[in-house]
């Protein structure tokens, strides 16, 4: 009966764990940077909107208008209100 040894590792064995280790986390930064790219799009969307329909609102409603509007009385706008 023959006795078997360890067999000697190769020089190569463990690269392709080193490397999915370096590659995985790099995959990780990039995605993460892809959501928060989203996330500061979608702020800035809404920061733009909000602007619009404040400024919308300050124009419609002047602060000096004191007339009745179309679809109900329409009085000066306070800088609360926009």
């Amino acid at each position: 009966m023959r006795i078997r040894f360890a067999r000697p590792l190769r020089a190569d064995e463990g690269h392709g764990t080193i490397e999915f280790a370096l590659i995985s986390v790099m995959f990780t930064l990039v995605l993460f940077s892809v959501v928060e790219v989203g996330r500061m799009v979608l702020v800035y969307t809404t920061m733009a909107n909000a602007a619009r329909a404040g400024a919308r609102y300050a124009i419609v409603h002047g602060g000096d208008r004191t007339g009745s509007g179309v679809n109900g009385p329409s009085a000066t706008g306070s800088t609360t209100q926009v």
